[in-house]
């Protein structure tokens, strides 16, 4: 069983891998894949860490406001993924947003593995024993809702975006 700070370091590890590949690749269909790839992965992720690890750390007194930092650093990337959800690989200004989205993801991948994570794992056996189980049997089940969300079409997309900035807007 993996600990909860190795089963996140393996999905940052695999979601800069998508990247690279991302990189690699020429062709506008593939390019698009693999973007889905990314922000799927990125979405579940987020769900694992926000719905588990981040509470989990809560409970036994870890850093709030590194906690706090992190949920903001998930929305300004989710933000940036919905809109590039909402693109085509081909689309003038795909790459420059694709920077940005990536730039915020390393940046919140280095918080979490130098502060976060370092905190989780020096958590109890038995702490690591039961969150470490917890991730691991919600793991698959948000994959496959993220892969939901990111697949249910532009018009679905641009549904979320606009409910997203009524809420950031509303008194």
């Amino acid at each position: 069983m993996r600990s909860p700070h190795e089963t996140l370091r393996e999905e940052h590890d695999h979601i800069r891998w998508l990247f690279e590949r991302f990189d690699e690749t020429e062709g506008i269909e593939e390019r698009k894949q693999i973007a889905k790839e990314i922000l799927i992965a990125f979405e579940a992720h987020t769900a694992l860490e926000e719905e588990l690890l981040y509470p989990a750390l809560r409970d036994v007194g870890h850093d709030t406001f590194a906690l706090e930092c992190g949920q903001e650093e998930h929305r300004a990337a989710q933000m940036q993924g919905r809109e590039l959800s909402l693109m085509e690989p081909g689309d003038d200004d795909y790459a420059a947003k694709l920077r940005v989205f990536r730039d915020i993801v390393e940046r919140h991948f280095a918080s979490e593995e130098y502060g976060i994570l370092a905190g989780a794992a020096a958590m109890d056996r038995e702490w690591m024993e039961v969150n470490g189980k917890r991730m691991e049997e919600r793991r698959e089940t948000l994959r496959y809702d993220a892969a939901q969300n990111v697949r249910g079409g532009v018009a679905g997309q641009a549904q979320k975006v606009m409910e997203q900035g009524r809420e950031s807007f509303s008194p």
